[in-house]
């Protein structure tokens, strides 16, 4: 059960909480790959701070599984689109996406993850 709400709570120390859950490998995958689809939905003030905070995300040791992984690219990317549609500069905006656009060209051959990420394109915009 606390896993379930951690997310929710939506504050920057349960994002770097999440984040060291996953990068010590200290929850299941499935419930790492759970707390990183909710994380980007429930942050309450994205700021570039925890944008640059959560980085790792996008660099996860080779111990942690693929999925995670790639769901933690998507993640990222999800918190990009929330953090600079109000508050970063054209400049660090382009740098995050080029940023993001290597990573996730590494997971792009896997249709799934793609499908995942348009989902959390259209929600995210629904959302914010």
């Amino acid at each position: 059960m606390f896993l379930e709400a951690l997310p929710q709570v939506g504050s920057r120390e349960s994002a770097l909480f999440i984040l060291d859950l996953v990068q010590g490998n200290e929850v299941s995958d499935m419930s790492a790959i759970q707390l990183l689809m909710r994380l980007p939905f429930h942050i309450k003030k994205p700021d570039v701070q925890l944008l640059v905070s959560l980085q790792p995300l996008l660099a996860l040791p080779s111990k942690i599984c693929a999925e995670v992984q790639n769901t933690a690219i998507l993640t990222y990317g999800t918190l990009i689109y929330k953090t600079c549609l109000v508050h970063c500069p054209y400049e660090m905006l382009d740098d995050y996406v080029r940023l993001y656009l290597d990573k996730f060209t590494g997971i792009c051959n896997n249709l799934y993850y793609v499908s995942v990420l348009c989902c959390n394109l259209y929600y995210s915009d629904k959302t914010v």
